[in-house]
């Protein structure tokens, strides 16, 4: 995973959000792993930035901007709101319909996993 990966994901997936415009990217070569050993990233709302481990997949790039899109529209920073995102994007999504995609995060609001105690979020 690189930038040029993250940009080329957003521009293949369409997706146009105002949610994305000054938020940085920034991909780190120190690893976050969960306990099953599964590469994480982390959005901090405070900076606007998203950091990706550069061996992460697109995934985990989905996830973390599921966090960002959710904080913007919602001021969400659930588990929940971040996975109901990626799985729009990694499933289900049509371009010419995104305008359902607040609905989604909406949804997953509601019965949202509350963070991960990493102290990340």
């Amino acid at each position: 995973m690189d930038l040029q990966h993250i940009h080329t994901l957003i521009k293949d997936l369409e997706i146009d959000d105002p949610a994305f415009e000054s938020t940085e990217f920034i991909i780190s070569e120190f690893l976050i792993l969960t306990r099953d050993g599964l590469a994480l990233g982390a959005y901090y709302p405070n900076k606007n930035s998203i950091t990706i481990y550069q061996g992460a997949d697109e995934t985990v790039a989905l996830h973390e901007m599921g966090h960002r899109h959710a904080d913007f529209y919602y001021s969400d920073l659930s588990e929940g709101a971040a996975e109901s995102f990626r799985k729009v994007y990694q499933g289900n999504h049509n371009p010419h319909h995104s305008s359902s995609l607040p609905f989604y995060a909406l949804c997953a609001t509601l019965g949202a996993v509350v963070g991960l105690g990493l102290g990340l979020r």
